[in-house]
């Protein structure tokens, strides 16, 4: 963790957030963001959150892009009904090289849940 609470300490209606994301945003532990996504079905929604704390992964690319919420929210969010599954695309057509790091994160910080790459 960098700064702030874990999201398992917090309301869920927050947000964990990568630090050079949450510096790129200019926002810090305790203020207000909206996120906004483009759902399962292909249209649009938005949701306001409170940045809970920042992390630092050691990836770069994971530090300026990934951000975490409650999966009650992140299905909200995304209007999910019933999905217990999450996916991350990447950009870059070699995603297995930052497989490692997100399984240390997620081991580390959220222990319930598992990166598998398929």
């Amino acid at each position: 963790m960098h700064e702030g609470k874990h999201l398992a300490e917090s309301s869920d209606n927050t947000v964990f957030i990568g630090w050079g994301l949450a510096k790129r945003l200019g926002v810090k532990s305790g203020e207000n963001v909206t996120l906004l996504v483009t759902t399962a079905t292909g249209s649009v929604n938005a949701m306001d959150f409170e940045v809970a704390g920042t992390f630092e992964s050691g990836v770069t690319e994971m530090d300026e892009q990934f951000f975490f919420v409650h999966y009650t929210r992140a299905s909200e969010l995304l209007q999910l009904k019933g999905s217990r599954t999450i996916v991350i695309g990447f950009e870059d057509d070699n995603e297995l090289q930052y497989q490692k790091k997100l399984e240390d994160l997620l081991a580390q910080e959220f222990p319930k849940i598992e990166a598998v790459h398929w």
